[in-house]
């Protein structure tokens, strides 16, 4: 699968998960609406209110999520009203949820769109969505294009690839959110180390390439070894306990007509060269390796 349709597949998942946050905010907004009919003792006004879970969950999960809230709903007010109060206006209370369900049904039509045209544009932007790096397919385009102008013009094109050690313990460690912004942060990075003119590109969930225009074999191999040095150097943020952290990682170079034969080949090259280290354990705070 390509990364392109693997960011548009992951982000329809995520819609059509039910997030513990939305589902307490929800059942916190159901909750205080009911709690606010019970201490007046009367649904006159207060009712009116249970329009607000039901958009929420429109705008969360769709239709489907505001039909879910506004039956709920419906349901706790039977229950919380006071005996006898919801017989006479019975058809206010009907009218009502029914321009509740149409208002949550509308909003999450168009939700629905949004969301679905935001994927849409974010499977076809040049750059990968967490770190603002090139995506696979438009760095290994810009690594041949380099390649074929090295051989145009007979200049070298240089190849750094950077590898995060330890991702899964960093995750499982300080959670997910702050394992995105510490691969947000690298690529912040990484760019920051390197020229303008080089491009920086995201080639998988925890790794990073370089192209390196008019580089030599030791020019890349230099590069690579900054970059580990300022990412050992550069503090990232952890958790309450460990309010700052490292990224470790590993880097490894190629140049071009030196190591290689095409861009290909020079960023198979450049991956075989990363360092293994499946056999050491992986920590959270040592410092970075080049090579």
């Amino acid at each position: 699968m390509s990364e392109t349709t693997a960011v548009a597949t992951e982000g329809r998942s995520s819609q059509r998960t039910l997030s513990l946050p939305g589902v307490l905010f929800v059942a916190g907004t159901e909750a205080f609406v009911t709690a606010l009919i019970l201490f007046s003792g009367e649904p006159s006004p207060a009712w009116f209110l249970y329009l607000i879970p039901i958009i929420i969950g429109a705008l969360a999960y769709g239709v489907a999520g505001s039909v879910a809230v506004w039956a709920i709903s419906g349901g706790v007010l039977v229950l919380a009203a006071p005996a006898g109060t919801l017989g006479d206006d019975w058809p206010m209370f009907a009218t009502g949820f029914c321009v509740f369900l149409a208002s949550g049904i509308v909003t999450g039509v168009q939700s629905h769109r949004l969301r679905a045209h935001a994927t849409v544009l974010e499977a076809s932007s040049p750059f990968d969505p967490l770190t603002g790096a090139y995506k696979r397919e438009r760095f290994t385009s810009r690594l041949s294009s380099e390649t074929a102008r090295a051989d145009r013009y007979g200049h070298g094109t240089g190849l750094v690839v950077v590898r995060v050690e330890g991702f899964d313990e960093f995750t499982r460690v300080f959670g997910r959110y702050k394992a995105d912004a510490m691969l947000e942060h690298l690529a912040d990075v990484i760019r920051l180390s390197v020229r303008s003119t080089d491009t920086v590109g995201r080639l998988g969930p925890t790794e990073f390439g370089v192209v390196l225009p008019y580089a030599r074999s030791d020019e890349a191999r230099s590069v690579a070894q900054r970059i580990t040095a300022v990412v050992a150097e550069t503090g990232f943020e952890g958790d309450a306990l460990e309010p700052v952290t490292a990224c470790v990682t590993v880097a490894a170079s190629a140049a071009y007509p030196d190591d290689a034969t095409g861009h290909a080949d020079l960023l198979a090259v450049a991956r075989d060269r990363l360092p293994d280290t499946s056999g050491d354990p992986a920590g959270i705070g040592p410092e970075a390796s080049a090579s």
